[in-house]
C-alpha cells in the first residue's frame, strides 16, 4: 500500500500476509516514531508497539489464528489502518 499526502510519499507494506510466526511492517518516508496497536477480530487490543522508519518485525507467537487490524498513529500523516491474516 502506498499513500501520498501533502507532496510526501509514505509507503506501508505488510509481509508475509498471511503470516505464520511473524510479519514485517515496512515503513518508508516516516521521520517520527509510529505508535501502533494490533486489534483482534473482536476489536480488542492484543499488542502495542512503537515502530521506526524501515522494517519492523512483529512476532505472532501469542496471537491466535484470525484477522487482525493494525492501527498506526503517524504524527504528520494521521491514522492508518492495515490488516494482516494470522494462520
Amino acid at each position: 500500500m502506498k499513500l501520498s499526502q501533502n507532496s510526501s510519499l509514505l509507503e506501508i507494506q505488510i509481509y508475509p500476509n498471511p503470516a505464520k510466526s511473524y510479519f514485517n511492517i515496512l515503513l518508508n518516508g516516516i521521520t517520527d516514531q509510529v505508535y501502533a496497536v494490533v486489534y483482534n477480530d473482536k476489536g480488542q487490543p492484543v499488542k502495542t508497539d512503537i515502530f521506526q522508519n524501515g522494517i519492523n518485525r512483529i512476532s505472532t507467537e501469542n496471537l491466535r489464528t484470525g484477522l487482525y487490524t493494525i492501527v498506526m498513529n503517524l504524527q504528520n500523516e494521521g491514522v492508518k489502518y492495515c490488516n494482516v491474516l494470522i494462520q
